[in-house]
């Protein structure tokens, strides 16, 4: 076992000002309930829906239920100054730095995936878990994804993109034009730059379809709609190596209970 001073200060940062705020709740008890604390020494940040950040000390259970702004909480402010600033919180006795060697943002949806809260990050010199503004930035919007992998003839499924204007000036024409592209139902409707459970839809049928582009609608001026395709939807990480390489994880389990898979 190593020795407490041997180990890695990971802080990590949950909940989010976002519609898949309760996502992230259930992502990082996995992360809580799995990481080995034989390695690291771990804090946690979380922010609420309305955006703002406290040290939380308390157990994974009562975020889940989101009660964790009942618990023992302090403000948590963020010092962008690279090299001398950092995580801060305050309590009683004033302001302290968290001992912080890596961020890693268990956050979903808007101003974290979207590259927002690793721009913040690196500003910050802090490292941080996962890909970097640019890469979070592109995945984020469906619609940007899907015309740089057809620039690289990568397969996937066909879709159409609709703009929340165009929905509301000509709903007909709409329909027509993603039927002619995906001549097949049942497709699936999305928001073009959310998480993929929050205003995602299946359609059956025109009117099914139309209905779920306006609720898509509601969390982005564009919207996606693909094709259905059948099949298993796999999960495999990828770990970039510091000599360019890339590590592959084993396929990913679904019950936020079981232990991660490890790296292979």
């Amino acid at each position: 076992m190593n020795d407490k001073n041997d180990k890695k200060n990971v802080c990590l940062i949950f909940g989010g000002r976002s519609t898949e705020y309760k996502v992230s709740l259930r992502s990082v008890e996995n992360v809580i309930l799995n990481i080995d604390r034989d390695k690291y020494n771990v804090s946690t940040v979380g922010i609420t829906a309305d955006g703002k950040w406290y040290l939380y000390r308390g157990g994974s259970d009562d975020i889940v239920a989101d009660r964790w702004q009942d618990d023992e909480i302090y403000p948590v402010h963020i010092d962008p100054s690279c090299g001398a600033g950092g995580i801060y919180y305050t309590d009683k006795d004033g302001a302290h730095k968290l001992d912080v060697d890596v961020v890693f943002p268990v956050v979903h949806g808007k101003y974290c995936e979207d590259g927002t809260m690793q721009g913040l990050l690196s500003m910050c010199g802090i490292p941080y878990v996962g890909p970097g503004c640019a890469a979070s930035a592109i995945c984020m919007d469906k619609t940007l994804t899907k015309l740089i992998l057809s620039d690289y003839e990568i397969p996937q499924a066909n879709a159409v993109s609709v703009t929340a204007r165009e929905l509301e000036s000509s709903p007909d024409e709409v329909a027509e034009r993603i039927e002619n592209i995906i001549p097949q139902y049942p497709v699936f409707v999305k928001p073009s730059s959310s998480g993929s459970s929050v205003g995602a839809s299946k359609a059956v049928d025109r009117a099914s379809m139309l209905e779920a582009m306006r609720d898509a609608a509601r969390y982005d001026r564009k919207i996606l709609v693909e094709e259905y395709i059948v099949g298993r939807e796999v999960e495999i990480a990828a770990l970039e190596c510091e000599d360019g390489g890339v590590i592959m994880s084993c396929c990913g389990r679904r019950s936020t209970r079981r232990a991660i898979p490890t790296w292979r």
